[in-house]
């Protein structure tokens, strides 16, 4: 019985370093995923660096000013162990700067996620390569500063559980224009007809009289139904490929 209690606590104590040694290497996966698509996909032909920061206003930054709201608040308990929690919130609100941090973050930084997200639900820019991969990486160096006045095991959960959660945004499905695109996404330089085909396969699908032209479109109607995916080919192959939205 007492190896088993033993085996059970080494395993208690290593799962946040597993943990946290997922979340990383999912963050990396996603990154050389991202990597790829840059480099193969004929969609994306437009600076990247948009969608990375418009993602990093409607994710990230509202996490840095939670946690560092939270910071300002444990500093003053841990200065004092023997405060209450009230006492504490008191103090960092009177004394620290726990009281600037929540006026930025109620009149800038509410506004600006509220914004962010707002224009993703349109033009799905998180779901875009390296979005939030980048923002994960970001995170990583921020959220392990803010969170230093935390024990180490639930330090780590709670940098992976976040990391998670950035990664995750990217496959949430607020409409069916973010797996459209991601699928457009997926299309290659270099790819025929029938490759094409698999990947749209649950689109319909067109071609044009001279066949240098696929089109996809959704098949059950609803926000965004008329949105058109179009691939060019030359000789056969993927040239080009663009969405023309609703």
């Amino acid at each position: 019985m007492s190896s088993l209690s033993l085996y059970f606590s080494t395993v208690r104590r290593l799962f946040p370093f597993f943990f946290i040694g997922l979340a990383v290497t999912c963050v990396l996966l996603s990154l050389f995923s991202d990597a790829a698509i840059v480099r193969n996909s004929p969609m994306v032909h437009r600076p990247v660096i948009f969608p990375i920061l418009l993602t990093f206003f409607e994710v990230v930054l509202p996490l840095i000013f939670v946690f560092g709201l939270y910071r300002n608040i444990s500093l003053h308990r841990s200065n004092s162990p023997r405060v209450r929690l009230s006492e504490a919130i008191k103090r960092a609100f009177l004394i620290g700067s726990a009281g600037i941090w929540l006026l930025v973050f109620l009149t800038g930084v509410v506004p600006l996620a509220a914004v962010s997200i707002l224009l993703d639900l349109y033009c799905a820019f998180s779901v875009s390569p390296l979005a939030t991969s980048i923002c994960g990486l970001i995170w990583i160096c921020i959220g392990f500063w803010l969170t230093t006045h935390i024990r180490l095991a639930p330090r780590l959960m709670i940098l992976a559980l976040s990391l998670f959660l950035i990664l995750a945004f990217k496959h949430i499905d607020w409409n069916s224009r973010r797996p459209f695109i991601r699928d457009l996404l997926k299309i290659e330089s270099g790819m025929t007809a029938n490759e094409v085909d698999r990947i749209m396969k649950r689109y319909s699908g067109a071609s044009s009289p001279a066949n240098d032209h696929l089109y996809y479109m959704h098949k059950v109607k609803g926000p965004f139904y008329s949105d058109a995916g179009v691939v060019k080919l030359k000789n056969d192959r993927v040239e080009a490929v663009e969405i023309q939205f609703d």
